[in-house]
């Protein structure tokens, strides 16, 4: 699932979403912050993945992003596809990199990011 917010919103929008599914019995068992990991390094982009798991054991992915992240995110699935492909060559494979790097380079991060910790 994907939840799209805006800056200002983003983090308490998060943390609404986790109480509510806590409040009916879903657990967040991972979260990573990859506007955190960007900073660092990391990650070549930027949103937040939590996963979830139902009462009955069932696990799904929500993605948080924000308009712009999700925008930067849907470009970059052809490059996310090659990158993925085992033939590629190590320069290739660089270049693809550097360049998803640069697309997410520019994405505002949210208001208090910080807030969301990962585990």
């Amino acid at each position: 699932y994907t939840v799209i917010s805006n800056d200002k919103n983003f983090v308490s929008n998060y943390f609404d979403i986790r109480n509510e599914l806590s409040r009916k019995g879903y657990e967040e068992t991972s979260c990573k912050n990859y506007f955190r990991r960007f900073e660092s390094g990391s990650a070549m982009h930027k949103s937040v993945q939590s996963v979830y798991q139902t009462p009955d054991g069932f696990k799904f992915e929500i993605q948080y992003h924000t308009p712009s992240s999700q925008n930067v995110k849907d470009r970059k699935v052809p490059l996310y596809k090659r990158v993925r492909d085992p033939t590629i060559s190590k320069s290739e494979l660089g270049e693809i990199e550097k360049k998803m790097y640069e697309m997410s380079k520019n994405i505002k991060d949210p208001k208090d990011i910080n807030k969301i910790i990962e585990y």
